[in-house]
């Protein structure tokens, strides 16, 4: 049985990792958060355009602290899975479009 928080945590975690990456090919800062509506908005205020089907990735910031700390907050559902890697995916997708 696989745990849901674990694969959702990675869905977060593979997004946060690409955002970053665009942040590290320009050689702009990036503060050391897991909020992804944070580092969408460091983005933007360099001056890039953050499409829509990209943006809900914020949604995928709420699974990066149940993974580290369980018990915590409630654990991620085999439900949430499938949406969490879309935009995860999505993510990863917009960012090797940045970077080539």
């Amino acid at each position: 049985m696989p745990y849901w928080e674990d694969l959702c945590f990675l869905a977060q975690q593979a997004a946060e990792r690409a955002i970053q990456s665009v942040y590290q090919v320009h050689g702009w800062f990036f503060p050391y958060i897991h909020d992804l509506g944070d580092l969408w908005e460091g983005l933007e205020r360099q001056g890039l355009v953050i499409p829509e089907d990209v943006r809900d990735a914020d949604r995928l910031s709420r699974y990066a602290v149940p993974a580290r700390y369980p018990g915590f907050l409630f654990p991620a559902t085999q439900a949430q899975f499938p949406d969490a890697r879309r935009i995860a995916e999505a993510v990863v997708a917009w960012a090797e479009s940045v970077l080539s």
